[in-house]
């Protein structure tokens, strides 16, 4: 892992401190939703597809990976594991949203056929869904005091899995800007699952 680069990454992230710590404490009361409650308002033309983007991308077939992928099945036999990647703790907790790994318990309101959905990386969204269903009245209108109610994932969100603990890590995925490797990039990868809405500001 290229620290530098790690550093310069988070640096592009723009947070305040008292902005934060409101996401955090959001986040903390807030319920999961399922993403189809998301599709609601995340899925119009106009504003990116953004769910539909979601469907196409490695983070929707996560779960279906442990059952299919030669990759997963490798790194069960070559951890001894004995139960099968997609009922394996050490798997379930990156590959399904809402997965308790210490209690081995799914959250109800989620399927897990539906891998890494939008709570994965926004956090839990019911205080996000109860405050669109009040902009819905307000046509034509952005308001970005939304994103007050929902995580904006950045660098440390994605380290929470793509990390050196993951069987198919590799050191040199990535080639950054000076030239060296890294298994990580977060500009690089997040290019590859970019949802924005175009009516939206974006620093």
């Amino acid at each position: 892992m290229n620290v530098q680069h790690l550093g310069k990454a988070l640096g592009k992230v723009v947070f305040t401190v008292g902005t934060f710590v409101a996401v955090c404490a959001m986040a903390q009361d807030a319920e999961y939703v399922s993403n189809s409650k998301c599709k609601m308002c995340h899925n119009k033309v106009s504003e990116g597809e953004q769910w539909k983007k979601w469907t196409e991308t490695k983070h929707a077939k996560a779960y279906e990976s442990l059952l299919t992928s030669d990759n997963a099945k490798e790194y069960a036999e070559a951890r001894g594991l004995t139960t099968a990647p997609a009922e394996t703790p050490e798997c379930l907790r990156c590959h399904v949203t809402g997965y308790d790994a210490e209690k081995e318990t799914f959250v109800s309101a989620l399927k897990k056929e539906n891998g890494i959905q939008c709570n994965s990386c926004h956090g839990p969204g019911s205080e996000h869904l109860a405050f669109g269903k009040k902009m819905m009245m307000k046509k034509d209108e952005i308001d970005d005091s939304m994103d007050m109610k929902i995580l904006i994932p950045n660098v440390k969100t994605c380290l929470k899995c793509h990390n050196d603990e993951s069987p198919t890590w590799d050191p040199e995925k990535y080639t950054l800007e000076d030239g060296t490797k890294a298994g990580f990039d977060f500009e690089q990868a997040f290019a590859t699952i970019a949802h924005f809405n175009p009516k939206k500001k974006r620093d």
